[in-house]
């Protein structure tokens, strides 16, 4: 995996930027003593630039490597985002998918299921022993005049059967 380089904290920071001015100061004693002397004056020069010219190239070299990795890994991320995100759609719809085949059945029931019970009770209802929907009123209500209620009752008892 791709590792960061670690940054530096604030005091060692501080302490590099010391160091650098140091030694700058150092240079600059240096160069004042190499004054007295023209040809050790050109030739450093001449090492001066050559240096800024090789520093110069190799920084732009480091600088097209690092661009080049940061790219290369901007392109990787951002394939593993993009399966992520078809596998986060997929995912929802799945569990979409799972809530409506717990739901539609459920809802079916609710509206199909009592007609085809009150069906199915009335052709099982006589093996079963219950009442037969087909019994006539008159015959039940002979059986109600002989039950010990009273008309309140009566009314009550008739509610419940449905007839």
């Amino acid at each position: 995996m791709f590792r960061h380089k670690k940054t530096k904290n604030k005091k060692e920071e501080k302490m590099d930027e010391e160091k650098i001015k140091t030694e700058e100061k150092n240079n600059v004693v240096e160069k004042k003593g190499k004054e007295d002397d023209e040809k050790s004056s050109s030739i450093s020069k001449q090492n001066k630039e050559s240096n800024a010219v090789k520093i110069s190239s190799t920084s732009d070299d480091s600088l097209h490597e690092l661009l080049e990795k940061n790219l290369k890994w901007s392109q990787i991320i951002y394939e593993q985002n993009r399966k992520i995100n078809s596998k986060l759609v997929w995912s929802a719809v799945a569990s979409w998918l799972r809530l409506f085949l717990i739901l539609i059945p459920l809802v079916l029931a609710v509206f199909y299921l009592p007609p085809l019970l009150k069906d199915l009770l009335g052709q099982y209802g006589s093996i079963l022993g219950l009442i037969d929907p087909n019994i006539d009123m008159n015959s039940l209500n002979g059986i109600f005049d002989n039950l010990p209620l009273d008309s309140s009752g009566l009314e009550k008892f008739k509610t419940l059967l449905g007839k």
